[in-house]
């Protein structure tokens, strides 16, 4: 159900491609589309600290990253962040601003991770509109070489299948989807 066009901006740019921002089923709603952005909210289900939206697994190799978000917040908390899928925790997560948010994290080894958008701790209902997200390699701190471009020196970055859908990947220039 990833061909939903109320989606169609509810991606963020990971290394020149386009990742959907997967609607948790239970906790989040997409409630139609906003010039250049997405609205969505949580449901009556919803509580603190839910993971509205997700990517599907991405691999980083090591290195150090920004992770740009991009979000008006109308009503309640966000944060936004990135989750070490292995270790079960978050490398780094931040309180979401209205406009742009941007976390600068660091990976000492590859990692497969997740960016999560996910409510705050309070039990505001949560409404907001999803403008852009990109997640790069951070500016200036891996310089090229002279004659070649930045991007043909950032690290591949590659979506994997979850455990629940293995076999589930995409190439360079694909939307991935679940099985």
């Amino acid at each position: 159900t990833y061909n939903n066009p109320k989606w169609e901006a509810l991606c963020i740019r990971v290394n020149n491609r386009q990742v959907v921002l997967v609607p948790h089923e239970k906790y989040a709603e997409v409630t139609g589309s906003e010039s250049e952005g997405v609205r969505f909210r949580g449901t009556p289900q919803s509580c603190r600290w839910a993971y509205l939206l997700r990517t599907p697994r991405l691999e980083l190799p090591a290195g150090e990253y920004m992770l740009d978000l991009r979000v008006e917040i109308c009503s309640g908390q966000l944060y936004g962040g990135i989750l070490d899928i292995e270790k079960n925790e978050f490398v780094v997560q931040q309180e979401l601003r209205s406009e742009s948010t941007r976390l600068q994290f660091a990976l000492a080894e590859d990692r497969l991770i997740d960016v999560v958008v996910r409510q705050g701790a309070e039990d505001t209902p949560v409404s907001a509109i999803y403008r852009y997200g990109e997640l790069c390699v951070s500016a200036g701190l891996q310089e090229p070489l002279l004659g070649e471009s930045a991007e043909k020196n950032l690290p591949v970055t590659k979506a994997v299948g979850s455990p629940e859908a293995p076999g589930t990947k995409s190439e360079a220039n694909d939307t991935p989807s679940p099985q």
